[in-house]
């Protein structure tokens, strides 16, 4: 990310992750006020951040700008606001690999994440939990406990459940962490009360793009509500409209595609007229590309991307992040692609299963000791790399992954799943593909900061997805 001085505005330079197309986006100097706006207020004698993405975006990176002013320096992915009420930043030593333990040294107050990460804190520990018997109900009460007395702005990390469970969870991250802040998606119910619950300390969520020169919207400190993406900044003004090709009405469906107003927002794109005009309307409406709706606290709540949401045969809209977060709850799913398109009446998944896990299941469901018997046939294979618990043995990936079996547990998991989170019938994942190889930004599958790149995806999976819906029909 580069940022040039103009005069009296900023022109932000990114480029597209896979064909490096430049796209240059202009910025008032008045954005500053943004992060202003969203800047956290917390007392302590010493304070820390840390950075640990390089994504081409402003939503939390805008102290680069600040430091091209003071030393010329250009960093990447810090927020302004850290620097506001003095806060020290730390930096990644490698990469995304070596987060955990970078912030194990780093010790932030403030960790600025993304929902991936935070998914994946929680499969880990509920993996843990969920291998001894009964302690799942207790620590499902242990953290019940914590967010009753969060509800009544209690955050006490001296408890009997912090001795037991929480202190070794909460060390993951250094063990100093005061505030959480998670941005460019949306973070599922459950992980949120979990996050807050097990870390004993504020969860915001916010909500942006780099059009916008970062936030939004921010939930407030004491607001312990779910399934939202906070109130408007001051400054910010918002509105939904229709979105008539994908038949969205805001009068009728009470949602449509957010709208926003205010001196953050983007002046366009550099030397891009037709591209501006997509962007911004003749009213100067910022058009964000994001379906929302608002809750009746006066909060936003985001659906999915226009971009992302397809119809199914019968008429129906699915949005594929919302079903993802959902599945993604499964201790079986590591990672998951839902897909879906109009020909045909359900969606369906390409699942990167927990092999572990998986394992487990089907030595449980087929009451023997030894995993490698898979379908009645016993076949000696290479064990998976990820063979880090000695009592359960794991086949090779590719194997365990190429079973009917496996993919009939991961099936009625997700069925199970669904219906216990109250999707309706066609959200119901019917039919999945099992990925032998995670979604990793290295071969494409994730942006830099942990989102699904939906187009590689189909791409790579385009003879897997095709076989699914075979399958249906044969």
């Amino acid at each position: 990310m580069l940022y040039i001085i103009i005069a009296t505005a900023i022109v932000v330079v990114g480029f597209h992750i896979y064909k490096r197309k430049s796209n240059k986006v202009t910025f008032p100097l008045d954005c500053f006020l943004n992060e202003q706006s969203a800047a956290i207020d917390y007392e302590g004698n010493t304070r820390t951040s840390v950075t640990y993405t390089t994504i081409p975006e402003v939503c939390a990176n805008l102290s680069t700008v600040c430091e091209v002013f003071l030393s010329g320096l250009n960093f990447s992915r810090n927020s302004l606001s850290t620097l506001l009420v003095g806060a020290r930043i730390g930096f990644l030593t490698k990469n995304i690999q070596g987060l955990l333990a970078d912030l194990q040294a780093v010790k932030p107050h403030f960790f600025f994440t993304v929902p991936r990460v935070l998914s994946r804190l929680y499969s880990v520990a509920m993996e843990k939990v969920s291998s001894v018997p009964l302690l799942p109900s207790i620590f499902h009460y242990a953290v019940e406990s914590k967010v009753a007395e969060q509800e009544k702005n209690i955050y006490d990390n001296s408890s009997i459940w912090d001795f037991i469970f929480f202190n070794k969870i909460r060390r993951t991250l250094g063990g100093r962490v005061k505030v959480i802040v998670s941005g460019s998606a949306p973070v599922a119910s459950e992980i949120l009360r979990f996050t807050r619950a097990v870390f004993g300390c504020p969860v915001i969520v916010g909500y942006g793009l780099s059009e916008s020169c970062g936030v939004i919207t921010l939930t407030l400190f004491g607001d312990k509500t779910l399934d939202h993406v906070g109130a408007l900044i001051p400054g910010v003004s918002a509105k939904l409209v229709d979105v008539p090709h994908m038949g969205i009405n805001v009068d009728k469906m009470k949602m449509g595609e957010v709208c926003v107003k205010g001196l953050n927002c983007t002046q366009g794109y550099y030397s891009d007229e037709e591209s501006t005009k997509q962007l911004i309307d003749k009213d100067g409406w910022l058009h964000t590309g994001d379906i929302g709706s608002w809750t009746k606290e006066g909060c936003l709540k985001i659906v999915d991307r226009c971009k992302n949401i397809f119809k199914l045969s019968q008429g129906e809209y699915i949005a594929p992040e919302r079903l993802e977060n959902i599945y993604q709850l499964s201790p079986l799913v590591e990672q998951i692609f839902v897909d879906g398109n109009s020909l045909n009446d359900f969606p369906v998944a390409i699942v990167v299963p927990n092999i572990k896990e998986l394992t487990k299941r089907i030595v449980a469901k087929a009451n023997l000791n030894d995993p490698l018997l898979l379908n009645g046939n016993k076949k000696e294979t290479e064990v998976s790399k990820y063979n880090f618990n000695d009592s359960i043995p794991i086949v090779d990936t590719s194997t365990l992954c190429s079973q009917p079996a496996a993919r009939k547990i991961v099936v009625s998991e997700l069925e199970n799943l669904g219906r216990k989170r109250g999707l309706k019938g066609f959200e119901i994942i019917k039919r999945v593909h099992l990925s032998s190889f995670p979604f990793t930004v290295e071969n494409g599958l994730l942006t830099s900061n942990l989102k699904l790149v939906r187009s590689r995806l189909r791409e790579t999976f385009s003879d897997k997805l095709h076989l699914l819906y075979e399958e249906a029909c044969s």
